[in-house]
């Protein structure tokens, strides 16, 4: 409880901060409408063990939808594989299976070209695909017990519009989260309980959040992950992911949201709310992904950005993973 009230009142005196930055800062820096790349998605299994009889690896890819196209996709690898869908998001994932002849070592690399636009209200999505799926909870976010309690103390009443109330959470996880990974231990994982008590974490714990207190509400709401493009950079490596979430209203379809870099900007915390800068890359939506093995079970995953191998069906961990990206001209 003690270390509860010291995140909350920290998170409130970074507000009143930030609200004093805005006050002084009324117009944000404008976004580029457009951001046009190339990216690489290089994965290296050095050695696999001496016992391995079968190997899955899992490597999810890029699609395109209303605010990025991709193109020119590549896939350079030393061992066969194939282009598959989770069978319940429907992402798109490489898959190796392998279970004679196994080498020594595997290499991986996904090259792609990506045009991605500023995410706006004029190309918000209006799939109603798995709508009752964005109603549901995780395994990490629950939306009963304290979830929907704290939901019901932000949002107060029922007579505003499912848009509405969603402003009231995007505004509250950010005045009451803070972006930390040094302070605690057990953040990253997008679980919504740890997030409750904590106040802090990543991207991930702020959006899990924002999903959990949403769905409490009855609002659909999804998990959207991938990678962040340097802004003031136009090529380089990029260091680990980045999430963001998206809610649904009947009349504007899928609306965007970034909960924790409003919370680092605050000069773009009412852009954040229902728009996207193009500085970023689509993977995959949705929690506890179900990748299906050579065997045909099914392994659950609690999100899938960074690649999945599984030796002797247990999940193997001796994989490394590099991210690149170059601006093109």
């Amino acid at each position: 409880m003690v270390k509860t009230l010291i995140f909350i009142v920290t998170a409130l005196i970074v507000a009143a901060v930030f609200s004093m930055n805005l006050a002084n800062n009324d117009k944000a820096k404008p976004h580029k409408e457009t951001r046009d790349f190339e990216f690489s998605y290089k994965v290296k299994i050095p050695s696999l063990p001496e016992d391995s009889k079968t190997v899955d690896v899992f490597v999810p890819l890029p699609k395109n939808d209303n605010t990025q196209r991709i193109s020119d996709l590549k896939i350079i690898s030393n061992v066969n594989y194939s282009i598959e869908k989770d069978p319940e998001y429907h992402n798109k994932i490489l898959h190796v299976n392998l279970d004679k002849k196994l080498p020594s070592s595997l290499d991986i690399q996904v090259n792609f070209h990506v045009e991605r636009k500023l995410d706006s209200e004029n190309s918000y999505s209006k799939d109603t695909r798995l709508l009752n799926r964005f109603l549901m909870p995780d395994s990490l976010v629950p939306i009963k017990g304290i979830v929907k309690k704290e939901a019901k103390e932000v949002v107060k009443t029922d007579n505003i519009s499912e848009f509405d109330k969603a402003k009231l959470l995007y505004n509250h996880v950010v005045d009451t989260m803070v972006y930390d990974k040094k302070s605690t231990t057990g953040w990253g994982r997008g679980d919504v309980l740890y997030a409750c008590d904590a106040r802090t974490g990543n991207c991930t714990d702020f959006h899990s959040l924002f999903i959990g207190l949403s769905r409490a509400e009855k609002i659909p709401s999804r998990f959207v992950i991938g990678f962040p493009i340097p802004e003031n950079k136009k090529e380089g490596k990029i260091p680990g992911y980045h999430c963001w979430a998206e809610f649904y209203t009947n009349d504007k379809g899928w609306v965007p949201i970034d909960a924790s870099e409003a919370f680092k900007h605050p000069d773009r915390r009412k852009f954040y709310f229902g728009a996207l800068d193009p500085n970023r890359v689509a993977f995959t939506i949705g929690r506890d992904i179900p990748l299906k093995t050579g065997d045909g079970k099914i392994k659950k995953v609690n999100y899938l950005v960074y690649p999945y191998v599984f030796v002797n069906d247990k999940k193997y961990d001796n994989v490394k993973a590099e991210f690149y990206f170059k601006d093109i001209e």
